[in-house]
């Protein structure tokens, strides 16, 4: 497993301060087969259109803490993020998006990102599962492939070789997917191996976002 370093210029938790938490659970369902997509377009647009205007409306945290707005796995439609990357860029500049998209095929991921350098080869039938992270004031987005396929996905997914390090002023963290918590190989869990990688380089972990689908949310 590969660990990319990616640094959010225009992202930063000042010492002290208290971030802004917003956890977004729109009732997703999914297409079956697979790919797994949302069945209803833009419904998860809207709550994260209304969650980033509220947040506007309240202004920043105190002490220009980051606002973190976290929507689950496969809950945005590919034919959505153009919309998503219009939101990101006219949100408040310290704004941290994390949120799950429906099943890419190698030219939905190459649309965004190399899909090579994140899944590798690709598979006929299978599909990348990806988180898309992006900061407030900017159009620029990232994937973050899932590495291991939950039951559902055993025989139609399209395996992440990549794991993103996001580096932010007094803030680092990394985005797993559902069954990450899963072990792997020799009994590891993809967390465990992150953590072992980044001890290895001296560097420091300041969170952990999880996603998961949940097809009946409280």
């Amino acid at each position: 497993m590969q660990i990319d370093t990616i640094r959010l210029q225009s992202l930063r938790w000042p010492r002290g301060t208290s971030a802004r938490i917003w956890f977004c659970q729109p009732q997703v369902e999914l297409t079956t087969p697979a790919p797994f997509r949302p069945t209803i377009a833009g419904r998860s647009l809207d709550i994260l259109r209304a969650v980033l205007d509220r947040d506007a409306q309240k202004g920043a945290p105190a002490g220009d803490a980051p606002s973190i707005v976290l929507l689950p796995e496969l809950s945005i439609d590919i034919a959505d993020i153009a919309a998503v990357r219009g939101l990101l860029s006219a949100a408040r500049t310290n704004t941290l998006l994390i949120c799950g998209v429906g099943h890419m095929s190698a030219a939905d991921v190459n649309s965004i990102e190399p899909s090579f350098h994140l899944c590798g080869e690709p598979i006929a039938g299978h599909y990348a599962n990806c988180a898309l992270i992006g900061c407030g004031g900017t159009d620029e987005i990232f994937l973050q492939p899932k590495v291991v396929a939950s039951r559902e996905e055993l025989d139609c997914h399209w395996p992440g070789k990549v794991i993103r390090y996001f580096v932010g002023e007094f803030f680092s963290f990394v985005v797993l997917i559902c069954s990450e918590m899963l072990d792997r190989a020799q009994a590891r869990t993809t967390i465990h191996e992150v953590l072992n990688k980044l001890a290895e380089d001296s560097q420091q972990l300041a969170a952990i976002f999880w996603l998961q689908h949940n097809p009946k949310p409280r």
